[in-house]
């Protein structure tokens, strides 16, 4: 069952997708978080795309099926879902951050550090981490937020993955 504040990983196709899974270690590419469910049949997803930071339905048996799943609550209590909408709100529309994307490709390959953007762009994987960071969550891993890549949200011990 999915359920509001769970993160949802995808593993898309195409090139920019192929590459972050590639870089990364990875099967995963994009990042999402539930934003609310509808008799377990449509799910809206906040997420950042390449037109910027958006909210989208899902059909939620899809997404059992073809994406990975996950928790830090159980359930989530009224206080966390305030701040976690009130987040959700605040980043809609930022645009997508590109950038960062490069960035973080090239430290990999290369060793080098990575040069932090403080524009106010998001990337998937850094989107969720400040969500999550804005009600005491820290997911980061000691990483900052938009170093954070899909793959490594996925190897979280912090999350549970339902399947």
């Amino acid at each position: 069952m999915i359920q509001t504040g769970d993160i949802v990983l995808f593993s898309n196709k195409g090139l920019i997708s192929s590459l972050i899974k590639f870089v990364t270690k990875s099967k995963y590419s994009h990042v999402g978080i539930v934003m609310r469910v509808f008799d377990n049949q449509e799910t809206l997803i906040a997420e950042s795309l390449d037109k910027g930071f958006t909210v989208n339905r899902y059909y939620t048996p899809n997404l059992l099926k073809k994406c990975k799943v996950g928790h830090i609550f159980k359930q989530m209590d009224h206080p966390h879902r305030i701040v976690f909408r009130s987040h959700i709100t605040k980043f809609l529309g930022l645009k997508y951050d590109w950038s960062a994307i490069f960035s973080i490709l090239r430290s990999i390959l290369t060793g080098r550090a990575m040069e932090h953007d403080t524009s106010r762009q998001l990337i998937c994987s850094e989107a969720v981490v400040r969500i999550y960071k804005s009600m005491k969550l820290d997911i980061s891993e000691g990483k900052p937020a938009d170093y954070v890549t899909p793959g490594d949200l996925a190897r979280n011990k912090k999350i549970t993955w339902r399947n």
